[in-house]
């Protein structure tokens, strides 16, 4: 059944640069747009307002001019005209002295029977803003404002608010494309950098970090991702190439034994001995190839952990080496201490050391095995009494497939010592080698104290 490509939506079919860009400049757009209209509302209320003062200011005058009888007479068609206002008085029969058209409720604001207030209405051609009041008995006072200044003022200030905003939005797309530019400059590296290793397979890709924003320590978490996956892959590559080395000795000695058995000159002694080298190549070929693909797995992290009896499992891979190897003795001080890990590595962490001990121990030798807890955590100590590894080599033992010029005689594939160190790393745990000062050598496993739990 084909699948359906499910259908995208305008923003998924733009780069993230320009949905960047435009999400900053929409951001700021919001933000300048919100903060004029409400600027210009409040200095629309301030002007109205101020207005209303002036009309109730106007009004109070006239109040206190006809209670002390101070009114100046004119002659523009309205009676009292301080300022800009056009005042007027109107009776309770709806009498004025001015030409502004009078409002019924106005007469009733003379009769007393109303409070005082504001109305608008139009006045040739334009908006008027008019205040009534009673300012006597049977008299009210009616001041009016046209809001032609108040509209040009108002008119001034929204050009100049939309200049503003114009110009806002203008920067805040230039501001956008900046930001936006700088944050995908580094995405664009990831991705030229992720598809490049995809196409090429090589992990040697590094991009150039700087910072310490987010970007950044993603920049450098990239980086430390593709540095261990270049380890792991030239590790995989060496394991390959060392595999494939340390193979070909038994393959070569098993097709020379095959070919060999074709011979019909040879007898059955003859023939029992190859038979029995080619037993021995397949059993050394098979041991090689389990070392291989253990190490190689490398999967201690798969696996489950779970609270380990180590003082246990160490006098029990004891008593196995012991009946592996009849002509060395192991005198085991063995104390019981719990830890959290596999037992199955464990155990091949132990049988590694204690089968590497007595390779090189002599016969009637005494190999020494300790387990003991202590105040940081618990040690596990493998001491023989074979030929010592000298110092140059000290350094390479844990290193895969090698082997010192005294064991490269002996049976063996190289790994055991490397599988040691890897189970020990992922238990986070140290361990160490040296020479005996009496002969020998010393193994030293030591696992932190939040690994181990006292028996």
């Amino acid at each position: 059944m084909r699948s359906q490509k499910s259908p995208r939506g305008f923003g998924q079919k733009l780069s993230l640069r320009t949905r960047l860009s435009l999400g900053i400049a929409l951001s700021v757009t919001t933000v300048v747009l919100s903060c004029l209209v409400g600027a210009f509302i409040v200095v629309q209320n301030t002007l109205k307002n101020e207005r209303d003062t002036e009309l109730q200011r106007s009004a109070g005058g006239i109040q206190a001019a006809i209670t002390y009888h101070s009114w100046a007479i004119t002659s523009d068609g309205c009676k009292y005209t301080p300022r800009l206002a056009c005042i007027q008085i109107v009776d309770t029969q709806g009498n004025t002295d001015g030409s502004v058209p009078v409002p019924p409720r106005v007469v009733e604001v003379a009769a007393g029977t109303e409070p005082g207030y504001f109305f608008d209405f139009d006045l040739e051609g334009s908006t008027a803003r008019s205040y009534a009041m009673e300012v006597d008995t049977g008299q009210a006072v009616m001041v009016t404002l046209r809001n032609d200044r108040v509209d040009t003022q108002l008119s001034r200030l929204a050009l100049l608010f939309l200049g503003i905003a114009a110009l806002g939005v203008a920067l805040s797309g230039i501001l956008g494309f900046l930001v936006s530019r700088g944050a995908v400059r580094l995405i664009r590296k990831l991705t030229l950098a992720t598809e490049q290793v995809a196409a090429d397979r090589k992990f040697d890709v590094r991009i150039l970090e700087s910072g310490k924003d987010e970007l950044a320590r993603l920049a450098r978490s990239f980086n430390s991702m593709l540095g261990e996956l270049d380890r792991s892959e030239k590790a995989r590559e060496q394991l390959i190439l060392d595999a494939s080395h340390e193979l070909r000795t038994p393959l070569t000695s098993i097709r020379t034994n095959t070919q060999l058995l074709g011979d019909s000159r040879l007898n059955a002694t003859q023939e029992k001995q190859i038979v029995q080298d080619l037993v021995e190549g397949v059993e050394e070929m098979t041991g090689l190839i389990a070392d291989v693909v253990d190490v190689a797995r490398g999967d201690e992290g798969s696996r489950p952990h779970k609270t380990v009896e180590f003082g246990e499992l160490v006098q029990q891979q004891t008593a196995a080496a012991q009946r592996h190897w009849p002509t060395v003795e192991f005198r085991t001080d063995v104390t019981q201490a719990s830890l959290t890990g596999s037992p199955e590595r464990l155990a091949r962490l132990i049988s590694n050391l204690l089968d590497n001990a007595a390779k090189f121990s002599p016969s009637e030798g005494v190999i020494n095995v300790t387990c003991q807890p202590t105040r940081k955590g618990l040690v596990f100590t493998v001491d023989d009494r074979g030929p010592g590894i000298s110092e140059e080599h000290l350094a390479r033992v844990f290193d895969r497939f090698y082997r010192t010029p005294t064991a490269r005689s002996l049976p063996g594939s190289g790994l055991g010592l490397a599988m040691v160190k890897q189970i020990a790393d992922a238990h986070g745990a140290e361990v160490t080698i040296k020479k005996r000062s009496g002969g020998g050598t010393h193994f030293r496993v030591f696992f932190p104290i939040n690994r181990t739990e006292p028996a």
